[in-house]
């Protein structure tokens, strides 16, 4: 959150591992629950970028822990082992997080136990320590880590604990170091390194109005200050489902706004393990919603996101039943057909894609979670040829402020045939959009 994060550098993308049982994956600050903020393994909340208006997807999940993550920090946050890895995870450069930059996050959260807490602050919700991820270089540089100068005041307090009525309350967080500059070999963070920044937190009732939520809110406003200026984002959480809007005002070129469109547990989300955003996630954040639509209504909302025109139900074999309400689950489901020996109505080209394809997988060792990139490469790997670049299948360019120009929609996660519908655009079907 903020500027500190926003300097921050880049470091290799998120690997989903193997994953322990909870209660080994994780230690004392994730044995407990803020309401305001709920969390299990693999929870998942689906924003919309609502400002600037692209609809494009930001995507908060719960991740693995690094077992490495056992900084000491300063009293009263003492040791900050194991908490919640929150991975927040976009494509377009211009939505939040850092916005202009294509970078991911990593944030590390946690309830305190009430041993190590102030009085007053057991089951509020603090931040531990956070590092960047560029999902485009994958190159190492910075961590952050926030600490209390004040011992009676707790470090970073993100939400209040559970039951609180502060309304109108304002508290000193505390300050910021960020730099790697900042971190010791003991993994200490020291007095004389980084720049140390003043936080503050100011908790308001409202209410709020969002695609997948409307209701009352907990508005927090977290505010950075320090000798560059003042930073402000507004955070909205509802109760028993999490943070439902952000939005970031100050400084103006950072100014964006999220709406949630899909939470945890809600009717009509589905389960997924990766950090990073699908082509689920970004037709959902497109769309709105998690709901049902005909074939036809969910077409526009595949065309905003990859730039191709949308297949028609005869392309898919769905007549007579493509004006039946499904989800979009199933309509991705019915894109799978397309040029297959079930679904010849489009026959892709080469006549050997399919076995291609077939020969692709199983040199990844998957069906589904790369990108466009890394399908390509298999695809070289395959048939020793380069393959079409990101503009050459209607992908359109964005300016980033740490990758410069690029192509943001080659980072949405794949399966191999919704690859293929991308590859199949150099061999005439489907157009552009």
């Amino acid at each position: 959150m903020l500027r500190s994060l926003y300097l921050l550098s880049v470091i290799g993308l998120s690997v989903v591992v193997g994953v322990a049982p909870l209660q080994a994956q994780y230690g004392p600050y994730s044995t407990n629950q803020n309401s305001y903020w709920p969390m299990k393994l693999y929870d998942r909340w689906i924003f919309q970028t609502t400002s600037p208006s692209t609809k494009s997807a930001t995507v908060f999940s719960v991740q693995p822990n690094p077992g490495a993550f056992g900084c000491l920090s300063p009293a009263p946050t003492q040791q900050a082992s194991e908490p919640w890895q929150i991975d927040v995870a976009k494509v377009d450069p211009r939505s939040y997080w850092a916005v202009g930059a294509a970078w991911d996050l990593e944030w590390m959260l946690g309830v305190q136990p009430a041993s190590q807490n102030p009085a007053g602050y057991s089951g509020a919700l603090y931040g531990f320590g956070w590092w960047s991820t560029d999902y485009w270089s994958g190159l190492q540089e910075g961590t952050d880590d926030v600490v209390s100068t004040n011992t009676a005041e707790p470090a970073y307090l993100l939400i209040l604990p559970n039951g609180s009525t502060n309304n109108g309350s304002a508290w000193k967080v505390g300050q910021n170091l960020y730099g790697s500059s900042a971190q010791t070999a003991a993994c200490l963070y020291s007095p004389s390194g980084g720049e140390a920044d003043s936080w503050s937190v100011t908790w308001s009732d409202t209410s709020i109005t969002t695609p997948a939520y409307s209701g009352a809110a907990l508005e927090a406003e977290y505010v950075e200050v320090n000798s560059s200026g003042t930073y402000i984002e507004y955070w909205y959480y509802a109760n028993n489902i999490g943070p439902v809007y952000i939005n970031v005002t100050s400084p103006a070129a950072q100014a964006t706004t999220l709406a949630l469109v899909s939470y945890p547990g809600e009717s009509g989300s589905i389960s997924q393990t990766t950090p990073l955003v699908t082509l689920y996630d970004a037709i959902t954040a497109q769309a709105g919603t998690v709901g049902t639509m005909t074939f036809a209504e969910w077409g526009p909302y595949f065309a905003a996101v990859t730039n191709l025109a949308a297949p028609t139900g005869l392309d898919v074999c769905q007549s007579p039943f493509e004006y039946d309400p499904i989800t979009l689950s199933y309509y991705l489901l019915m894109l799978e057909r397309i040029g297959t020996s079930g679904c010849t109505t489009v026959q892709y080209l080469p006549s050997t894609m399919n076995t291609t394809l077939s020969q692709m997988e199983s040199l990844a060792g998957t069906t589904t979670g790369l990108d466009y990139f890394q399908w390509l490469y298999y695809y070289t790997r395959v048939t020793g040829q380069g393959g079409p670049v990101p503009t050459a299948v209607c992908m359109p360019q964005v300016n980033s402020s740490s990758d410069g120009l690029m192509e943001p929609d080659a980072a949405i996660l794949l399966d191999g045939r919704q690859w293929l519908l991308y590859f199949e655009h150099t061999q005439g079907w489907p157009a552009c959009n």
